[in-house]
């Protein structure tokens, strides 16, 4: 039985130097190589992650030629592979019970003595043959990455994010304690979503995923988190439940997440429940977000609420969007808020993509997507569109007999 473990030892350790290697990277990767892994042509989606690290050494294919890009990656190949890539060298013995010796002691020793392998996340077993999924993959990267201070902060203030403020079609299922971490990998690019904007944190991750993944976090080490406008975008929604100062010139006139208003009377911030009211209904604002049209200032969310198939209006400096809860006093349908309920500048949204993929109801929903049947005492989560000019004021409002408004942001204070 000795001999045997000892042969398997020694074959897993041999195959597992042959695909990864073990050659520190040295420098920041970004150039594209020839193919050279006759499964990873340059068409390949990962094809230059892929070939970057192979000329540095760090990983390599199988005899035959092959990368296997699509093969899964067990989580003791890539615990090794982020200890050498966050050049880590310091030990201690882990208490996991399954991981005594072999090629991947080591390894899962210096990651166990740097935190980003606890207990509380794996318990007494760490398994380190089993598939690593990309929720694992995205927790020990952010793990990494806030050992250094700055980023430290941007996770800390995430803990304020929901799960709704990621814009992932499968946001729904992301958890409490799971936010903070995919904040920080998809506001710096580490982890980004499918073709259908979903995260699949569940997945099992592929070699090409884990190798783009550690390449961009390998190239992170030398930015700054203020260098990611994604991850500005995020902190800001964090903080203020909006993102008007991380994509435009405009300044912001409410604070959601701390309740607060700037008032143009005594120019100081107020409290206040940023709700209007209404006979019919009232309104309570959620977030904000402004969508600029300048490809240098992206949103992180344009893809979410607009979709690459909306017709939309290209002589304004980009979307505004606001979503609300509304709370209904009396039953109904749409027609009690959009006589008179909406923003300075509406836009009017046909497109059906932010329902089919987000859930998004906003009052020009199409009627066989969405029919508007409320109920008084019920409160509905419904989007606002606009449009809106980087040096003008914008608002939402209630116009006729019962006006109300709350200043959204101005050109400035």
């Amino acid at each position: 039985m000795k001999e045997y473990t000892v042969r398997f030892m020694t074959c897993c350790f041999l195959a597992f130097t042959l695909i990864f290697g073990l050659v520190p990277v040295q420098s920041v990767i970004l150039a594209q190589s020839d193919q050279k892994f006759k499964d990873v042509p340059k068409t390949f989606w990962a094809s230059g992650a892929i070939n970057a690290l192979s000329d540095k050494g760090f990983v390599g294919g199988y005899t035959d030629g092959t990368f296997r890009p699509n093969k899964t990656i067990s989580r003791a190949e890539f615990t090794t592979m982020l200890v050498k890539i966050s050049a880590l060298t310091n030990a201690k013995q882990n208490p996991y019970k399954d991981v005594t010796g072999g090629w991947a002691l080591h390894p899962v020793n210096v990651a166990y003595a740097a935190g980003l392998i606890p207990t509380s996340d794996f318990g007494n077993e760490f398994k380190p043959n089993q598939n690593i999924t990309r929720y694992e993959i995205s927790r020990m990267i952010s793990k990494a990455m806030i050992k250094d201070q700055s980023y430290k902060e941007f996770f800390d203030t995430f803990s304020k994010l929901n799960n709704s403020d990621l814009p992932l079609t499968d946001s729904k299922s992301i958890q409490r304690g799971q936010i903070q971490y995919v904040a920080l990998t998809l506001g710096t690019g580490i982890m980004s979503g499918y073709n259908d904007q979903s995260i699949g944190l569940r997945n099992n991750a592929t070699r090409a995923e884990a190798v783009a993944m550690l390449t961009s976090y390998y190239n992170s080490r030398s930015k700054k988190p203020e260098d990611y406008q994604y991850l500005k975008e995020l902190k800001e929604l964090a903080e203020t439940g909006i993102n008007v100062e991380t994509v435009s010139t405009s300044v912001p006139y409410i604070n959601i997440v701390e309740g607060k208003m700037y008032d143009i009377v005594t120019k100081k911030w107020i409290n206040s429940k940023l709700t209007l009211t209404h006979p019919n209904y009232t309104v309570k604002l959620k977030r904000m977000y402004l969508l600029p049209y300048d490809k240098n200032k992206k949103s992180l969310y344009g893809d979410k609420f607009i979709g690459k198939d909306t017709v939309i209006r290209k002589d304004y400096s980009g979307m505004i969007v606001v979503v609300t809860d509304i709370t209904f006093n009396k039953d109904g349908d749409r027609m009690l808020f959009m006589q008179n309920l909406g923003l300075k500048t509406p836009a009017r949204i046909t497109s059906s993509h932010p329902y089919e993929k987000f859930g998004i109801i906003h009052p020009y929903i199409s009627h066989h997507d969405y029919d508007f049947i409320l109920k008084k005492g019920e409160t509905k989560e419904i989007t606002f569109y606009g449009y809106y000019e980087e040096g003008t004021t914008d608002r939402i409002d209630i116009s006729g007999v019962y006006q109300n408004s709350i200043l959204l942001k101005a050109r400035f204070r």
